[in-house]
């Protein structure tokens, strides 16, 4: 009789479960068939150099190192001391399980056959290289530069600063003195006020913020004020733009000139008393000079014998030189008459003087009311002129007296008797 394990197969059958289910053996192609067996373990297994970097994941934390399965042979591991630039760090402070981890091989293999990785160290490659890129896109300025030491200094600071200064350099090339620009005050101080030109900020120095005298800056313009400006000058070395604001506005001793002439009256305001004379105001930011030879038709020891600050008068326009900006004024040769500029004739009327801007009639004022100093000045005056009727017809003083007014200032009044024939009753 034969034995019963002979009719059984020499290959391996399949196996049955917990619940006693078979489950038929797998059978697989066999996809081998010509390859090196050698080739394909070469293949599997990954080979790395001292100072490669290799990305693996922590898969045990000790209170010494750490161990990373990076697909080698065999695990690799962190010492504690390469896991961070602090010293003495808890390995678990600085990553968990399961973490992908990047890191720089130093050493293939130690005396227990293990794979030797840093972190730090390749945290230190990663930002060398971003140095590098950053070099050669020419975003930062390397101050210094030490790697046996580890040691960097970079500036975006400096790199801006020598980036800007070429753009510095085409914006003040187009800068032209004499042209004008639109800006926006950046910042006001002591000496002036600094306009953001939309490149570069240039300086409108206190003297040409306005044709008048100013305490500060903080007077004319604010920080955010939009203002228009004339380049005085561009200094290409010192890269400083020199800007105006009073000369884009009208020369208020242009316009004075322009709408005045000499032997002409004006009214005024003495703002100062000096040894030789008086400044009297003629003008917004316009003073002339009266000088005391110019006071009176009699000699005059003091100004203040004449005239106190403050005090208000017509004056006559002597000499007017725009060039140096100086004008004379009379105050003897005013109380003569003359003409009278005409911003005066203006507000009163025109039909008031002649052609030559002598006044020769007295003024229908109606509901006028005057609105400056000056008018109100003219209007008392004039007032003060007018004929005024006695007791009596008005019309009846008419005939009797006849004024002729020929200025505002020195009128000379002839008064022309004329004999009626008035019949009388006969005494009885």
């Amino acid at each position: 009789m034969s034995d019963g394990t002979s009719l059984l197969s020499t290959q391996q059958m399949g196996t049955f479960d917990e619940n006693g289910n078979y489950v038929p053996r797998i059978i697989t192609e066999d996809d081998l068939v010509g390859t090196d067996l050698t080739a394909l373990v070469g293949d599997s297994v990954l080979e790395f150099e001292d100072g490669d970097l290799v990305v693996g994941t922590v898969v045990k934390i000790d209170h010494d190192e750490v161990l990373l399965d990076i697909g080698f042979k065999s695990e690799g591991v962190i010492p504690s001391r390469e896991l961070s630039i602090r010293n003495d760090v808890d390995p678990s402070e600085i990553v968990s399980m399961g973490e992908r981890v990047e890191c720089l091989v130093l050493q293939k293999e130690d005396k227990e056959g293990r794979l030797v990785l840093s972190k730090k160290r390749a945290q230190y490659e990663k930002a060398w290289a971003n140095i590098e890129e950053l070099k050669n896109r020419d975003e930062v300025k390397i101050i210094e530069l030490d790697r046996n030491r580890n040691n960097v200094v970079l500036s975006r600071r400096a790199w801006l600063e020598e980036t800007q200064k070429e753009q510095r350099g085409d914006f003040l090339s187009n800068l032209k003195p004499g042209e004008r620009r639109h800006g926006v005050i950046s910042s006001v101080v002591n000496f002036g006020a600094f306009v953001d030109l939309g490149g570069m900020d240039g300086l409108i120095h206190v003297s040409e913020l306005s044709w008048k005298h100013i305490d500060h800056p903080s007077q004319v313009v604010a920080v955010g004020d939009e203002v228009d400006v004339e380049v005085l000058d561009v200094d290409f070395s010192k890269e400083r733009i020199s800007l105006s604001l009073k000369a884009t506005q009208s020369d208020p001793w242009q316009v004075f000139a322009d709408s005045h002439a000499v032997d002409q009256l004006v009214y005024g305001r003495v703002t100062k008393l000096v040894p030789f004379g008086a400044f009297i105001q003629v003008g917004e930011g316009i003073e002339g000079l009266v000088h005391i030879s110019e006071m009176a038709a009699h000699h005059v020891e003091s100004p203040d014998q004449v005239v106190t600050a403050g005090e208000e008068l017509w004056v006559k326009i002597i000499e007017l030189d725009t060039a140096r900006r100086r004008i004379s004024l009379s105050i003897k040769q005013a109380a003569e008459g003359g003409e009278v500029s005409e911003e005066y004739r203006e507000a009163f009327g025109s039909h008031a003087y002649d052609a030559e801007g002598n006044y020769i009639g007295s003024i229908e004022y109606g509901e006028f009311t005057p609105e400056t100093e000056a008018q109100a000045a003219w209007a008392e005056y004039a007032t003060e002129l007018a004929p005024k009727a006695p007791e009596g017809d008005a019309s009846d003083v008419a005939d009797e007296a006849e004024v002729v007014e020929e200025s505002p200032i020195g009128v000379e009044a002839e008064v022309t008797d004329e004999a009626t024939d008035e019949d009388e009753a006969p005494s009885a």
